[in-house]
């Protein structure tokens, strides 16, 4: 089965956002690349859109919307590599996975069997080096970041007493990166090797 992997670029949400109901993305907002039937590389950003009534009152947050395309091919200024977004044909597609795939089958020829997202917090992935067309994800290594954040979002409440965790997380030169903030001063955590993390994390004294 052929995937398309997009990146997540707003907020989660679920089954159960009385607003996204009938939405199976997920996320608010994604983008990456992608070839079309002529092997040119293509950027696109979707996100869920707003539909009106004729008395102008709103009736629905997940149809689909899109604000960037262009042919990185060309060039990855969008001033130079622009390609025209149809706003008229978009009404006929609303915020699901189904609907993405088929909106790029529409207009890019190529046809994709699923979506998948990638949190690039979680996963050493740039699309700009390999296109969501291409990309494999080590699952394995997925998960294990999965562990590492849990671990840090559970230290925050139950250690510090964090009603709200708000460290940060992410991939930096291949390396999983923690950032923890205090009064101060930021801890950054780099890990070498995310399966040999100790899970023992100390509060260091202020530098």
């Amino acid at each position: 089965m052929k995937k398309l992997y997009l990146v997540k670029m707003g907020g989660d949400y679920n089954e159960n956002t009385i607003d996204m109901q009938g939405s199976d993305v997920g996320n608010y907002r994604i983008r990456g690349t992608f070839h079309d039937q002529n092997n040119n590389l293509i950027f696109i950003e979707f996100g869920n859109g707003c539909s009106y009534n004729k008395n102008g009152k709103l009736f629905s947050r997940t149809k689909l919307r899109i604000d960037h395309q262009f042919n990185a091919s060309q060039s990855w200024d969008e001033n130079e590599s622009h390609i025209k977004i149809k706003y008229e044909e978009l009404d006929g597609y609303n915020y699901t996975k189904k609907d993405i795939l088929q909106y790029i089958f529409n207009n890019f020829g190529v046809k994709f069997d699923n979506l998948e997202l990638i949190d690039c917090c979680l996963c050493d992935y740039d699309y700009e080096k390999i296109a969501g067309d291409e990309f494999e994800p080590d699952k394995k290594a997925i998960e294990q970041a999965k562990k590492i954040k849990e671990y840090f979002h559970n230290f925050e409440k139950e250690i510090e007493g964090k009603k709200y965790p708000n460290f940060s997380i992410y991939y930096e030169n291949g390396k999983l990166t923690i950032l923890k903030h205090y009064n101060g001063f930021n801890d950054k955590i780099i890990i070498d090797d995310i399966y040999n993390f100790d899970f023992d994390y100390t509060i260091p004294n202020k530098k």
